[in-house]
C-alpha cells in the first residue's frame, strides 16, 4: 500500500548526493553556504533524456484526463439509468426470484454510486490512488446494481469495460493524500456527522416531548437516516425529517471526498528551511540566472525545486502550480530541471503552468504537453542609442526638463546599504502610494525592499533642493543585458511633486547605465499589447479587441504600453504554458490570485 505521508521537501537531484524525484530527502541539509558549481555541465544526453521523461509525464495526463471524462459520462449515464423505468420484460423476470422492495433499494443506490462517482473524476483528474481505488470499486457494484435494478445488462458491460481500462493504466494514478488532508478529511466527516446527529436529536426530544421519544433511539434513528435507512421512527421532526437527514449525510460524504480527492497542498516550510532553500536559489541565481525576470524567483512567497545546479521557482493555488520565471540553471540543464518539476508535480496532482514563459522556452514547455497562450510584451530600453533628441520624443524631453526646472536632483543609492533615514521615507511613500494592503505582482517584482540579502541592487531616489523624497525605483540586475530591470516604482502622492517625475528617474537610471557601459534597461510589461496595437482582422479579433478595450477602461491594459513606447524600446513577447482547456478558469483564477488582480483570503503578499 502507497506510504500516505506528509508533504515532503523539496526534491533535490544534486550531484553531491541528492536524492531523486519521489525522495523525502530536504534540501534544507543543503545549508545556508551552498555555492553553485560552475564546472557542472549537463551531458549531451540529458536533453534526450529529459524529453523522454517529459513524453511520459506527458502521457499519464492525457490518461488522467479522459479517465476523468469517461468516469463522468458513467456517472451521468449511471444515474439516469436508475431514474428511468425498467423494462417490463426484464422486471417480470426479476420479480420471480426478487422482492420488489430489492428492485426499489438497488435503483436509489445506483443513484448515489453515481453521484460518488462523479466526485471521484475529480480525484482521477489529479491522478488521486484513492479515487482510482473507490471508482473500481464503485463500478463493479454498478454492474451488479444494475443488472438487480432491471436487468440493465448494457449499463453493467459499459461499467466492465471502464474497469478494465482503469486496470490498464493504474500507474497514471499514485498520488496519496497527505496525512493532514486524510485528517482534515476524517475530521469534516466525523465532526459534520456528530454536529448533524446532535442537533437532530435536540430537535426530536425537544418537539416530539408528547410521545415521550428516548435519547438512545433517536440518536440511532437520526444516524442511521444519515446512511438512507429509515427502519427506525423518528418523531419530532414531521416529514421532512428523513429526507433532510438523508439530504446532510450526502453532503458529509461529498466535503470528505473533496477534501480527500483534492490536489496535495506544498508542504509548510518553517521560515529556517524556507530561507535555507532561498539562499540555495539565490546563489544560482547568481551565477546563471541574467534574465530580466529571473531574479523575482526569490519572492518570498515562491518555493523552489532543485536539480543539481538548476531551480525552478514556483507556488502552489488551488491545486495549480505556477511556475515563474523559466528554469534557471546552467546550459543545457534547463530541459532536466524541468522534466523533473514535472514529475515532482505529477506525483502531488498539480496541474503545473509558466507565467511569463520566455520565447526560447517553448519548444521546452511544448514537449511537457503545455500550450502557449499570449500574455504581453516587455519593454526592454536600449540605453546606448537611446537619446532625448528629435521630435519623437519632445513630450519625454520637455518632462524630464520640467522636473530638473523644479529641482529634482536624482540619486542612485545600493538599497542594502542605504541609512534608515532614507529607507523610513522610501518604505513611507510605498505604503502611501500602494493600492491594497499588499504589492501586486508574482512574475515581475520581487516585493520586497532592504533586506540585507538582497544585495547589488540599484535604487534610483528623485529629491527636491530640501532633501525631500518624492519618489524612488527599485532595479534588480539582469546581467544579459547587461543592465538591469524593474522591480518597483512609486512617488509621492502629494500634489506638489512635478509631473513627470517617473520619466525623469528612468531616463537618469538609462542615462548612468549607459555612462557604465551597460546595454539595457527593463521596463513595465504590456499586457496584451499585440492585440491592442496590431487592427483586428478576422470577427474573432473583432470580439476580443471589443473586450479588452472594455477592460482596459478600468485597467492600466492600455496606458502601460503607450507609457513604453516614449522610450523607443525593444518588445520581448511573454507567454503562459497553460494545460488542459478544461481547466482554463481554474488556471486563470490562481494568476489572477497570484499577481493579485483578485483578492482572496489567505492570499500571500505580493507585489
Amino acid at each position: 500500500m502507497p506510504d500516505m505521508s506528509d508533504d515532503v521537501a523539496p526534491i533535490d537531484r544534486s550531484s553531491a548526493g541528492g536524492a531523486g524525484p519521489g525522495s523525502e530527502d530536504s534540501t534544507s541539509a543543503v545549508g545556508a553556504d551552498y555555492e553553485a558549481t560552475p564546472e557542472s555541465r549537463p551531458d549531451e544526453t540529458d536533453e534526450v533524456s529529459a524529453r523522454a521523461q517529459m513524453v511520459g509525464v506527458r502521457r499519464n495526463r492525457r490518461i488522467r484526463r479522459w479517465t476523468a471524462v469517461l468516469t463522468v459520462l458513467l456517472a451521468v449515464l449511471t444515474v439516469a439509468s436508475a431514474l428511468s423505468p425498467p423494462l417490463r420484460v426484464r422486471m417480470e423476470v426479476l420479480l420471480e426470484v426478487l422482492p420488489f422492495p430489492a428492485l426499489h433499494t438497488a435503483a436509489a443506490s445506483t443513484v448515489f454510486v453515481g453521484f460518488v462517482l462523479g466526485l471521484c473524476a475529480r480525484g482521477l483528474l489529479h491522478g488521486q490512488r484513492i479515487a482510482w481505488v473507490v471508482a473500481v470499486a464503485l463500478m463493479v457494484t454498478a454492474v451488479v446494481l444494475n443488472l438487480i435494478k432491471g436487468l440493465d445488462v448494457e449499463e453493467g458491460v459499459i461499467s466492465l469495460v471502464l474497469v478494465g481500462w482503469l486496470v490498464l493504466v493504474r500507474r497514471a494514478f499514485t498520488v496519496v493524500p497527505a496525512r493532514a488532508q486524510l485528517r482534515r478529511a476524517v475530521n469534516v466527516a466525523v465532526g459534520a456527522t456528530v454536529f448533524v446527529i446532535v442537533v437532530s436529536t435536540v430537535l426530536a426530544l425537544t418537539l416530539g416531548r408528547r410521545h415521550h421519544p428516548r435519547a438512545g433511539e433517536t440518536i440511532r434513528a437520526a444516524a442511521e437516516r444519515l446512511g438512507g435507512d429509515t427502519r427506525l421512527p423518528i418523531v419530532g421532526l414531521g416529514p421532512a425529517g428523513t429526507p433532510l437527514l438523508a439530504a446532510a449525510g450526502i453532503a458529509v460524504v461529498v466535503a470528505a471526498l473533496w477534501i480527500l480527492l483534492s490536489p496535495r497542498r506544498s508542504l509548510p516550510r518553517t521560515p529556517a528551511d524556507h530561507l535555507v532553500d532561498r539562499e540555495r536559489a539565490r546563489a544560482i541565481v547568481a551565477l546563471y540566472g541574467g534574465g530580466t525576470l529571473d531574479y523575482f524567483a526569490l519572492r518570498d512567497d515562491k518555493e523552489w525545486f532543485f536539480t543539481n545546479d538548476a531551480v525552478v521557482a514556483y507556488a502552489v493555488r488551488g491545486g495549480v502550480c505556477l511556475v515563474s520565471p523559466d528554469p534557471i540553471g546552467p546550459h543545457g540543464s534547463q530541459y532536466q530541471v524541468w522534466a523533473d518539476f514535472m514529475d515532482f508535480a505529477a506525483t502531488r496532482g498539480w496541474t503545473p503552468m509558466v507565467v511569463a514563459a520566455s520565447a526560447d522556452r517553448l519548444e521546452m514547455y511544448g514537449h511537457a504537453g503545455l500550450k502557449p497562450m499570449y500574455l504581453g510584451d516587455e519593454a526592454v530600453v536600449d540605453v546606448a542609442s537611446f537619446t532625448l533628441t528629435g521630435r519623437a520624443v519632445k513630450g519625454l524631453r520637455q518632462s524630464v526638463n520640467r522636473v530638473e526646472r523644479a529641482g529634482v536632483n536624482a540619486v542612485f543609492i545600493d538599497p542594502a546599504t542605504a541609512p534608515d533615514e532614507v529607507r523610513e521615507k522610501v518604505l513611507a511613500i510605498a505604503d502611501k502610494s500602494r493600492q491594497g494592503e499588499t504589492e501586486r505582482g508574482f512574475s515581475m517584482t520581487l516585493s520586497r525592499m532592504f533586506d540585507p540579502a538582497d544585495t547589488g541592487f540599484l535604487m534610483v531616489l528623485a529629491t527636491d533642493e530640501r532633501g525631500r523624497v518624492l519618489g524612488f525605483i527599485q532595479w534588480v540586475p539582469a546581467t544579459d543585458l547587461p543592465g538591469w530591470s524593474l522591480d518597483v516604482m512609486r512617488r509621492d502622492t502629494a500634489t506638489d511633486v512635478p509631473n513627470g517625475l517617473t520619466d525623469f528617474m528612468i531616463v537618469k537610471t538609462i542615462e548612468r547605465i549607459a555612462a557604465e557601459g551597460g546595454k539595457g534597461l527593463g521596463l513595465n510589461f504590456a499586457v496584451m499589447r499585440d492585440f491592442m496595437t496590431k487592427p483586428p482582422e478576422s470577427v474573432a479579433e473583432q470580439i476580443r479587441r471589443r473586450i479588452l478595450d472594455i477592460v482596459a477602461k478600468h485597467s492600466q491594459l492600455e496606458s502601460l504600453g503607450k507609457f513604453n513606447e516614449k522610450y523607443d524600446p525593444t518588445w520581448v513577447p511573454r507567454y503562459v504554458m497553460r494545460g488542459s482547456g478544461d481547466e482554463l478558469l481554474k488556471q486563470g483564477l490562481a494568476v489572477a490570485q497570484a499577481e493579485g488582480v483578485i483578492d482572496t483570503p489567505g492570499r500571500a503578499a505580493r507585489s
